[in-house]
């Protein structure tokens, strides 16, 4: 009797594999693609970063890339510059979006599509592209926020080419261009609260400050906990407008880990090091995003 059920089993699995086989075929692609370019490429990263690597040899190192990560004041010094980096852009892209989506949400549906498209077409752009137009937005001689400086009777600054603002320039550029997605999340969060829980709360005398913080907040901790933790990791792995509009400078104010690791292996060609600091990147997304998950979590069921 029970080898007859086994058989059964086997024949409705295999049968079931049949019938589900085209939506298998259907992903297979897609499947090798990511296994191709994203696993590959992570696990032969962990290899490397325990290997000399170079164009020229390759020797297996254990642990001392990982050992020479703990005497690169460099590498410290770029870690110390994303996390103030992260530290400002995650919380006030929050606040930005919060306040934008506040205000918009009580407008038409056309208003609504007009200031929704306005807010993220900065982000459709590449940033390459953003880039580029703030490096002539700060350009000290020529720049449109130097001739607007001129015109308050403030002195011209290099934006870009002094130590103390090159980092609250790209800060600046980011919050700009970079908040047109959490106004467009949060707007959609928002518009899904049931209107019933402010009706009560304005009968009972709650003022719109009082509504906004007993409800609109806590019902949107699960997309805050998202939108935390998606700004926490693009925020550390800020790279591109970097590259396009400092380059790491003026005197490493604005290297980031990102574009260290970039250095290490592609201008200097010490791809096992370079490897080694890219898991150390990891693991500080990693138990970040842990952190914000225990803190934020909440059911939520509305």
């Amino acid at each position: 009797m029970a080898g007859q059920i086994e058989v059964r089993r086997r024949g409705a699995g295999w049968k079931r594999f049949k019938k589900e086989l085209p939506g298998y075929l259907f992903i297979a692609p897609a499947l090798l693609i990511i296994v191709v370019f994203a696993f590959y490429p992570i696990l032969r990263s962990v290899h490397l970063s325990f290997t000399r690597f170079s164009p020229r040899e390759s020797a297996w190192v254990g642990l001392a890339n990982y050992r020479y990560l703990l005497t690169d004041s460099l590498l410290w010094r770029a870690l110390r510059v994303t996390s103030l980096y992260t530290a400002v852009v995650v919380p006030l892209q929050l606040i930005i979006g919060l306040v934008l989506a506040t205000f918009i949400l009580p407008l038409s549906e056309r208003l609504q599509a007009f200031f929704k498209a306005a807010y993220y077409l900065p982000q459709v752009a590449a940033p390459v592209i953003v880039g580029l137009v703030w490096v002539n937005i700060y350009n000290p001689s020529t720049g449109l926020l130097n001739y607007l400086m001129h015109i308050l009777g403030l002195p011209r600054q290099e934006w870009l080419g002094s130590p103390q603002l090159a980092l609250p320039s790209i800060i600046l550029t980011t919050l700009v261009t970079g908040s047109g997605g959490s106004v467009l999340i949060l707007l959609a969060a928002m518009g899904s609260i049931p209107r019933t829980f402010y009706e009560v709360a304005m009968i009972d005398g709650a003022s719109a400050i009082r509504r906004f913080f007993s409800i609109t907040l806590p019902l949107l901790r699960p997309t805050l906990l998202y939108l935390v933790v998606v700004y926490t990791i693009s925020s550390y792995q800020v790279f591109d407008l970097i590259y396009v509009m400092t380059e790491g400078g003026p005197l490493y104010s604005t290297t980031t880990i990102a574009y260290k690791i970039y250095n290490t292996g592609f201008t200097y060609f010490r791809f096992g090091r370079a490897s080694a600091e890219a898991m150390l990147l990891f693991a500080i997304i990693a138990v970040f995003a842990l952190i914000e998950f225990r803190i934020l979590r909440a059911d939520v069921e509305y």
